[in-house]
C-alpha cells in the first residue's frame, strides 16, 4: 500500500510541476489522467506483444513434430525460436 501511495504522490508532484496551480482537485485529475494513460499504453504494448503467440506456438509445435527425434537443438527449431524471441522483443518496444 505504501508503494502505491508513493506512486500516486509522485504523479501528483509531477502534475504540480507541469501545471503549477494551487487547485488540488485539478492536480488530482491530471495525475489520474496520467496514470490512466500509462495503463492504456501498457495494455497496448502487451496486446501487440502477445497477439501472435498462438500462431508462433503452433509453428514451433509443427516444427518440433517434424523432427524425427522430437525437439532437439536442430537448426530449424533454433531459427524459429530466435525469430519468435526477436518478434517479441520488437513488439515490446514503445511505439514512435
Amino acid at each position: 500500500m505504501a508503494r502505491l501511495a508513493s506512486y500516486v504522490d509522485e504523479k501528483m508532484r509531477a502534475a504540480a510541476d507541469s501545471a503549477p496551480t494551487g487547485d488540488m482537485l485539478r492536480l488530482a485529475v491530471l495525475a489520474a489522467l496520467n496514470v490512466a494513460d500509462e495503463l492504456f499504453r501498457c495494455r497496448d504494448v502487451t496486446a501487440r506483444a502477445t497477439a501472435n503467440w498462438p500462431e508462433r506456438a503452433g509453428e514451433l509445435e509443427r516444427l518440433a513434430r517434424s523432427r524425427p527425434h522430437g525437439v532437439e537443438s536442430g537448426s530449424g527449431f533454433r531459427v524459429a525460436w530466435v525469430q519468435a524471441r526477436r518478434s517479441r522483443a520488437s513488439a515490446l518496444e514503445p511505439a514512435p
